[in-house]
Formats: C-alpha cells, structure tokens, sequence
C-alpha cells in the first residue's frame, strides 16, 4: 500500500501543523484527522486525492525501484516518494525541494522514522550541484511545467544520472502548449507558496516533450496518459468511491489531463 508508513500519530500531528493542513481543514476536519487521521492513512495510504495516487501508482511501476539504488525526487514535497522507495525497496533516496517548510516537515519524519537511507533538501533544480553520474534514476513529477529553461534542466539531468539511467517525467498533457508571459502564481489547494515556481506553461503535447527529451539525449521507452474521463480530482472520504472508479480510466483510448514518460539515457553521438 503506497504510502502506509504516514500512518502514526506523531507524523499526523506535524502534517496538521503544515500551512495548508491549516488553510485547508476546519477546526471540526482537523480533530477529526488528528484523531483518526493516522488510521485513515495505515487503511487507505497517501496520497488520497484521486489524481496523485493514480499518477504515483504508474511511477513507481515505471521506475521498478531495485534494491540500493540511488534515486533522486526532484519536487518531493513532504517525501512520499523518498520514503516509499526506501522502506519498500531498499533505495538509497535523495529529496530535493523548493518549498522549505515541506522539506523542514520531511526531515522531521526522517527522525520519527529513523530512516537512514533517505536525504532532503532546498535546491533548486536549475542549480544541481551533484557530480556527473550521480544516480540510478530520476523521479520529477509535475516540476517541468514550472521551469522557464526546461531544456538546460533535461541537460542537467541527463548529465547527472548514470548511462543506460532512467528518467520518469509526469506533467500537465496540453494538445496545444501555451506559454505564459508571466509567471502564474504556485498554488496548492488553498496555499499560496512563498517561493517561485508557478507555472510557466499549460503543459506538453506528446510530440513536444517527446522532441525536448530526445535532443536532450534521453530515448523514449514508455509514455501512459492519466486522469481520463473517470478520474474525479477529490480527496479524502470521497476518495474510499472515486479511486475505484478511476480506475476504468486504463480500459479508455485517447489522451487524458496529464501524461507520464519512462526515457533512458543513451549515449550522446559526438560528431
């Protein structure tokens, strides 16, 4: 079940103490989660909005994690990912974020779960400082979109992830990509980040994301569409009704609002 481990009482009481938890629940919700919330997550897991929990279930059966790898989550959050590969799969995990409270409330897990294979920190993802070749593989879910200069940030990530290394890449699906001539405002739910990152586009079609990653030397291995017709974007009780039945999603053709890529890097042909 991804994302169990959230279930104890301690990490409950410091998410609720998270700025959005605050902004998000009311006084009523926040008794009721800090009461039962730990119980919720050891029966349901985390994430439970309909979308992240159909996207990161097609992740991690992309990147098929293997014991003592090196992986790096680009925009972890509060480490779901962090920690699910390296309680699960014996992964050696390193957290990178821009939103400082989130990485504070990770490190605070990290020591109520005494996990020493797993690192977060502030960085931005434009300002990689890790040597060439650093790691097995690479999650960035939902970050590009934010990112001006995405092709010098592919560039760094092909440069820092080890040959034959696999890069798994979601983002907005757009038919027609708009960008923005300023930058949208970062919002999750009702948190308004005190940090920039807001969009810089509406997302990628196929084809464009496709070109970007293959001039940047990735080879593309598989791509799924996600959030389809069935897939309604709400959260916890509703959630128990609407997973299930986002999950007829896989029996549909077609695109959906958001799309997933397995690339690898290959070998660059000097000329």
């Amino acid at each position: 079940m991804f994302g169990s481990y959230y279930g104890k009482k301690e990490i409950v009481d410091l998410m609720l103490d998270h700025s959005i938890a605050k902004l998000s629940y009311s006084e009523m919700e926040r008794k009721i989660i800090k009461n039962f919330g730990h119980l919720i997550f050891k029966l349901f897991g985390y994430p439970l909005v309909v979308s992240s929990r159909q996207r990161s279930g097609v992740i991690i059966k992309y990147l098929n994690p293997q014991f003592a790898e090196r992986v790096l989550d680009i925009g972890c959050g509060i480490g779901y990912y962090v920690f699910e590969l390296s309680d699960k799969f014996g992964c050696k995990v390193e957290g990178i974020d821009l939103d400082a409270e989130d990485i504070q409330l990770a490190n605070k897990i990290k020591n109520i779960t005494k996990n020493t294979n797993v690192n977060f920190k502030v960085s931005n993802v434009l300002n990689l400082d890790y040597p060439d070749e650093s790691f097995d593989k690479i999650i960035m879910s939902e970050v590009l979109e934010h990112i001006r200069d995405d092709k010098k940030v592919l560039s760094d990530l092909y440069r820092i992830l080890k040959p034959h290394g696999y890069l798994i890449l979601s983002t907005p699906y757009a038919e027609v990509v708009e960008e923005y001539t300023e930058q949208k405002h970062k919002l999750t739910e009702k948190k308004k980040l005190h940090v920039t990152g807001g969009h810089v586009r509406n997302g990628y079609s196929l084809k464009e994301i496709s070109n970007l990653l293959n001039k940047s030397g990735f080879n593309l291995v598989t791509y799924s569409f996600v959030s389809k017709k069935f897939t309604i974007d709400i959260g916890f009780p509703w959630f128990i009704f609407a997973y299930p039945i986002s999950m007829f999603d896989r029996f549909l053709n077609g695109t959906g609002k958001g799309i997933i890529l397995k690339v690898e890097k290959a070998k660059k042909i000097v000329i």
